[in-house]
């Protein structure tokens, strides 16, 4: 039986499996979605893809364990592989986490395969990363080679940072694009594309740590439709989203137009926000629109795997090799400055052009799979009636909690529950922080 471990190290304290079905309190004490809810759809395609009927899969967060010498004897007792699910792994900001799963990797006599790992880099092409980050980069695609054929990285900004560091494209890495989109394998929705009117539902994204011009451009866009729905995905949108929490004092006074910063704000008081703590929530709520747009890369590829005509304005390298790679309608958000409204942008767009090439790369990231001795569903040693995988049948088994609605829409007594657990989960939360000091200490 084959048996699979991945990780999420993008997390602070617990990550939560895809079908672990966590609770908003579960969210705010742990931070299970790794700050971003985006995290949850690239982890869940990996999943199904490894899912076989005879394969067990655990997770592990490579912050809290892994480390110590019978920690790494168990894990190459009990385990067959090291599957490594990454996303903008190569910046400043997540160095000791890269160093430290490098070590890791160095010690584990498993095959250790990266699906997907990216650079940071801003529109104008520099890489921001520190010559510390550059060489701890080279370090762990250097030891994960010695455990894999080759690694999967995320589009061509990520292979010329490789390059120059001295690795090659086909014998050290491939351009495997977001596993995410895979999700479903070899075939993709076809977005339903309607006449757009101020009547149509909208769907929209964006982050917080944007230019003001951007935000208020985007919010130009959004301006002509009654019936839009905002989904944010960072951590401190849960608190305020679920529990009225103001964002801290270095977000609040950022120039973020009207991102909400407050439960009071205008969007939280008319309830059009909703936050997502698992992937099928999330696809069925989003079906229901007829167009999304935003800046934020997963919150996008959710809307292409719901069949919806989806727009992204790129904000950096990031999010603009993916779109290019997976032909996902777009542009950046200094190209973003020309568009009109969303109805002339919606009438020229193509918003096929996603399905174009799916097949052909999804092939290859199927054969950057085998390549590395992966077991997954797309192998050809099982058959699934109606195509239904075990992951799919999980999902089907399995009752989702709800999408998380605005403090301010409840009424007195539902927020007076929310404060209770919420102080409860925050309580809970120190504690694990204190433990892990200690923990830390102990290494």
């Amino acid at each position: 039986m084959p048996v699979v471990f991945l990780l999420n190290v993008e997390v602070t304290f617990s990550f939560k499996p895809p079908l672990s079905n966590p609770t908003i309190s579960e969210l705010i004490r742990d931070n299970t979605i790794g700050s971003n809810s985006g995290n949850m759809i690239f982890q869940a395609s990996v999943m199904r893809a490894l899912m076989k009927k005879n394969t067990q899969i655990d997770f592990i967060n490579t912050r809290n364990e892994g480390f110590r010498d019978y920690e790494i004897d168990r894990l190459k007792d009990q385990y067959d592989y090291f599957v490594i699910p990454l996303a903008n792994a190569f910046r400043t900001g997540f160095l000791t986490e890269l160093t430290n799963l490098r070590r890791m990797v160095e010690r584990l006599d498993l095959p250790c395969i990266v699906t997907g790992v990216g650079c940071q880099a801003k529109l104008n092409g520099k890489f921001s990363t520190r010559p510390e980050v550059d060489e701890q980069a080279k370090l762990f695609v250097s030891s994960v080679l010695e455990h894999s054929a080759t690694i999967g990285i995320r589009g061509e900004y990520t292979a010329k940072y490789l390059k120059n560091l001295g690795f090659s494209e086909g014998r050290h890495f491939e351009i495997i694009g977001c596993p995410s989109m895979f999700m479903f394998g070899e075939d993709l929705p076809s977005p339903q594309q309607h006449d757009l009117t101020p009547r149509s539902r909208i769907n929209f994204n964006r982050k917080l740590a944007l230019p003001a011009a951007v935000h208020h451009l985007l919010e130009r866009l959004l301006q002509p439709f009654e019936d839009y729905w905002f989904v944010p995905q960072n951590y401190y949108d849960f608190k305020l989203l679920y529990a009225g929490k103001p964002l801290d004092k270095i977000n609040a006074d950022k120039d973020a137009g009207t991102y909400p910063l407050t439960k009071d704000d205008p969007i939280c008081r008319a309830g059009r926000i909703r936050g997502f703590l698992n992937i099928p929530s999330w696809i069925r709520f989003i079906k229901k629109g007829d167009f999304t747009f935003g800046t934020r890369i997963h919150g996008n590829i959710i809307s292409v795997l719901s069949g919806v005509p989806t727009y992204i304005f790129a904000p950096d390298m990031r999010v603009l090799e993916l779109a290019e790679y997976h032909n996902i309608p777009h542009r950046t958000v200094r190209e973003a400055y020309d568009v009109r409204d969303l109805f002339g942008l919606y009438d020229e767009t193509d918003f096929s052009s996603v399905i174009r090439g799916h097949r052909e790369r999804f092939a290859h990231y199927v054969d950057f799979l085998n390549k590395n001795g992966l077991p997954h569903i797309w192998d050809g040693s099982e058959q699934y009636k109606d195509s239904q995988t075990p992951y799919d049948i999980a999902v089907r088994r399995t009752r989702f909690h709800a999408p998380v609605r605005p403090y301010i829409t409840h009424n007195r007594l539902r927020r007076k529950l929310i404060n209770r657990a919420y102080g409860q989960a925050q309580k809970e939360r120190k504690e694990i922080i204190q433990a892990r000091k200690k923990m830390d200490a102990d290494l």
